[in-house]
Order: structure tokens, then C-alpha cells, then sequence
């Protein structure tokens, strides 16, 4: 389970699944994985329909990974920057693995 940011608008949103057997939205934007597959969610302002964002997400298998170096973490303002700390059989790059079962 993960949470995401909404921003912009008036600050109130509903989120969406439009797959639930991949993965589900609950309230405060988190979102919980299901089994293996690709979805899309949807995240609008709750006053105004109109604006809204989709986001394409992926539950895969991880195999194969190679560990790259220590993971390295700043703070610049108020947002988290964070190196690549492993690497997939496919070149996908993570940036936390606290999800994976090892």
C-alpha cells in the first residue's frame, strides 16, 4: 500500500481505480495493490469534475535486481529527492524497496 499527492484545485479530491482488482484507492489518497496487472486511477477535485489527472500504474513482479549504491536521500524544500538505490531485469530504477518481499 502506497499513498499519493494530490495538488492544485480546491484541495478536496476523490480517487478512482479504474481496474479494483489491480489496485484499490481508499481515502487519503492510498492505495493498495491486488495482484499482478496495469490500471489506470483517477484523482479530481471534488468540487470540479472537470479537473482531474490520471496516472498509469504497474503491480509486477521485481526480478533480478541489481543493488546499486548506498541509498542517498535530501530534503529541498519541502520535497524528497532520492537516488536509485536498485535496478531490474527490464532497466526499471527504484528509489524505495521497502515494498519487496526478500
Amino acid at each position: 500500500m502506497w499513498q499519493l499527492k494530490a495538488i492544485g484545485g480546491t484541495g478536496s479530491y476523490k480517487w478512482f481505480s479504474f481496474d479494483s482488482k489491480i489496485a484499490l484507492t481508499r481515502e487519503q489518497a492510498f492505495v493498495e495493490s491486488l495482484k499482478i496487472g496495469e490500471s489506470t486511477l483517477r484523482v479530481q477535485d471534488d468540487r470540479n469534475p472537470n479537473n482531474f489527472a490520471l496516472i498509469k500504474i504497474e503491480v509486477a513482479d521485481v526480478h533480478h535486481l541489481e543493488w546499486l549504491e548506498s541509498r542517498v536521500e535530501a530534503l529541498k524544500g519541502e520535497t524528497l529527492l532520492l537516488n536509485s538505490i536498485a535496478i531490474d531485469a527490464r532497466n526499471r530504477k527504484f528509489t524505495n524497496c521497502t515494498s519487496l518481499d526478500i
